[in-house]
């Protein structure tokens, strides 16, 4: 079982019913790099998202659910690995291996994008943002026609993280299909425009290409339909849900009226 945490009962009512939304996750090392090899500042993007588990047991979570959240659900490891999820790998700032990463990463990348020299492209603001994206997300460099070598250092890359980390034994899924919001919405703006899109009943799950989708006339999310947004979660690999004490008779209605009793609830003390 491996174990996903979040800060209140709506998140976790919300990967019940829509599922683990793949999110911006830093790496701590992809965003250095990229700006030692290529300039971008704050190039960390991971525009395709991510999904972030622990593989902590039951008697170690404690300081992890101070950190990320009281409620959580533990699901099937093999139900994971089966789509996707992978160790993370974690890597010193400045040590041999990260430093290979950023020697690598200027001679693979490459030299023009869309017909124009790279750093000119990265120095137009108007190409600034696609740019950015072609030289740290593997599926956009691989749109762009990079090496097979480059798009596969991205890809190293996303199951990397600072070693600063290493005590949360992480597990990650990468999200298979890109997807990137235009300008900079906070955590909480990003999370509402996926679940706004995921929710919209005239968004299809996939189309042909890239659609646009604007919340509040402000924030735009890029997206090949909502499947690209999101893992949808069956139920019966639920093996666990986590919850403040208080909030247990909540959480038992809830799965009794579900028709879910089999999955255990695990209440722990305070708030």
């Amino acid at each position: 079982m491996l174990l996903h945490f979040t800060k209140s009962m709506e998140a976790l009512s919300s990967i019940t019913s829509n599922g683990f939304l793949y999110l911006h996750n830093e790496t701590g090392v992809l965003g250095p790099a990229a700006r030692d090899a290529f300039g971008i500042d704050a190039a960390d993007t991971q525009s395709s998202g991510m999904i972030c588990f622990t593989e902590l047991s039951e008697s170690e979570i404690s300081g992890h659910q101070d950190k990320y959240g009281k409620f959580g659900a533990g699901i099937s490891k093999a139900w994971l690995v089966a789509n996707g999820a992978g160790k993370v790998n974690y890597v010193q700032i400045g040590g041999p291996i990260y430093t290979s990463f950023v020697e690598r990463l200027k001679s693979l990348a490459p030299k023009t994008l869309y017909g124009i020299s790279t750093q000119e492209y990265l120095a137009n603001p108007d190409t600034r943002f696609n740019g950015t994206q072609a030289l740290t997300s593997p599926k956009w460099a691989s749109v762009v026609g990079a090496s097979e070598e480059f798009v596969s250092l991205l890809e190293s890359l996303e199951w990397t993280q600072i070693d600063r980390d290493a005590a949360e034994r992480e597990w990650r899924i990468r999200n298979p299909k890109p997807y990137a919001f235009k300008g900079r919405p906070s955590r909480q703006e990003a999370v509402a425009l996926l679940v706004n899109c995921i929710l919209d009943p005239n968004i299809p799950d996939q189309v042909e290409g890239v659609m646009l989708y604007t919340i509040n006339g402000k924030h735009q999310l890029m997206c090949p339909g909502k499947s690209s947004l999101a893992l949808r979660l069956p139920a019966e690999q639920i093996q666990a849900l986590f919850c403040p004490h208080d909030h247990r008779p909540v959480v038992d209605t809830a799965l009794g009226e579900a028709g879910a009793n089999h999955i255990r609830v695990v209440a722990s003390t305070g708030v």
